[in-house]
């Protein structure tokens, strides 16, 4: 019966610490988000970036694979449009040493100053209210003592516009086999 007890104490304590990095991890990309969306809110691109891994891939909503490099500097670009509103919240996270995967639900509200959306026209009116929805599994890694984002893809996802869906996707894109030429 000792020897039951002290393995269940063994492993109880292995989960525990297992948890408690969990935890510290959870922490750590939690803070990064809240600097992104301050960023966002911002519009500090260089701030937005800075939770940016070297070598960042990603997987848009249409299944474009894409990077994102940091900026030169001030492109001198302005954009009329902004961001409102922004949350990321974590549904699930898995540590394994210094990886995380976390599978995040993403929501930004924004005032579009634009007659068009992702090369859709949306009429005569020239400025119009955006929410997007989406989940999208991530991959974090440490470097040095930060957690930066190295990749994500858009799993599922829902764009309204002026209170009506223009746009949906969902990880069927991910099953359509290329087109051969």
């Amino acid at each position: 019966m000792g020897s039951s007890s002290a393995r269940l104490i063994l492993i109880l304590t292995a989960w525990s610490s297992g948890y408690a990095d969990d935890n510290e991890v959870r922490k750590a990309i939690t803070a990064a988000y809240a600097s992104m969306v301050t960023a966002s809110m911002q519009k500090d691109e260089k701030a937005w970036l800075s939770h940016i891994a070297p070598g960042f891939s990603g997987v848009g909503q249409t299944g474009r694979v894409f990077s994102l490099e940091q900026p030169p500097g001030d492109s001198g670009t302005t954009n009329p449009s902004k961001v409102l509103s922004e949350r990321y919240e974590i549904q699930k996270l898995s540590v394994s040493g210094d990886a995380a995967l976390v599978l995040v639900h993403h929501r930004e509200l924004i005032h579009l100053v634009s007659r068009k959306l992702n090369g859709r026209n949306l009429g005569l009116k020239p400025d119009h209210l955006v929410r997007v929805d989406e989940i999208m599994r991530q991959v974090w890694v440490k470097l040095g003592q930060e957690w930066k984002l190295k990749h994500w893809d858009d799993l599922s996802g829902k764009i309204w516009v002026d209170k009506r869906m223009q746009e949906s996707w969902a990880p069927d894109r991910l099953m359509t086999p290329e087109p051969t030429h």
